[in-house]
């Protein structure tokens, strides 16, 4: 992926801000996230509807837990077409008839659904929702941070969105997105000219994630900050 106009210390347009924070942000959590997950779900979703046609399946399915599931699937494949406002409603049906994880789920997509629309305000509401008022799974939960944080930024909260990325690898400190978080909340004090705690972010980079891409470039930042 190439790198993005913050990497390059670059100012960062909303536009930019849209395709480059939250793109490349977001989809590094979510390719984590996803990896968690049944595998193929838009493929599966599409080629069950095709074959068994929805009523059928579930009815054949029977439990509460694989309807609330295969609820989840139409909806994200909706999401994953760019049907944002089939998704959304698909979404909120999963809120109306379930709760728990898939509850939450739904919220977590419906958020991403406002960012996309580019309503970050209403987008960074909905990934606080998520985290305050349903119950995520490890993943969610996740993934809601890190929206949350990218929504915040996009927004112009950008001390906000600094100490929501950093919060979010302290949360999260063996995840693979951790040290991308750090290095998000770090360029964000830079802009801010908190120097101190663009140290403290990109030295715990070097600490504690060696073996991370953002390493490299972290090192050398810590040397010029120093």
């Amino acid at each position: 992926m190439a790198k993005s106009a913050a990497h390059r210390g670059g100012r960062l347009t909303k536009e930019e801000l849209k395709h480059d924070t939250f793109v490349e942000t977001a989809a590094k959590v979510e390719s984590y996230y996803e990896s968690h997950k049944q595998n193929v779900w838009y493929a599966v979703a599409a080629a069950v509807i095709v074959i068994v046609g929805v009523m059928g399946l579930t009815r054949w399915m029977g439990s509460s837990a694989k309807a609330e599931s295969f609820e989840l699937m139409k909806a994200k494949t909706s999401y994953g077409q760019h049907n944002l406002g089939d998704a959304q409603a698909k979404f909120q049906t999963v809120q109306n008839d379930f709760g728990g994880t898939a509850a939450a789920e739904a919220q977590y997509y419906i958020s991403r659904i406002k960012f996309d629309q580019g309503d970050y305000t209403g987008a960074a509401s909905g990934f606080e929702a998520c985290v305050t008022n349903y119950s995520p799974d490890q993943e969610t939960l996740e993934a809601s941070f890190a929206g949350w944080a990218a929504a915040l930024e996009a927004s112009g909260k950008d001390a906000e969105a600094a100490a929501k990325y950093e919060e979010t690898a302290n949360k999260f400190p063996q995840s693979a997105f951790a040290p991308e978080a750090l290095t998000q909340a770090s360029r964000l004090y830079l802009k801010l000219n908190q120097n101190d705690k663009a140290l403290a972010a990109v030295d715990k980079i070097v600490q504690k994630y060696p073996e991370s891409q953002a390493y490299n470039k972290a090192r050398t930042q810590v040397d010029q900050l120093r």
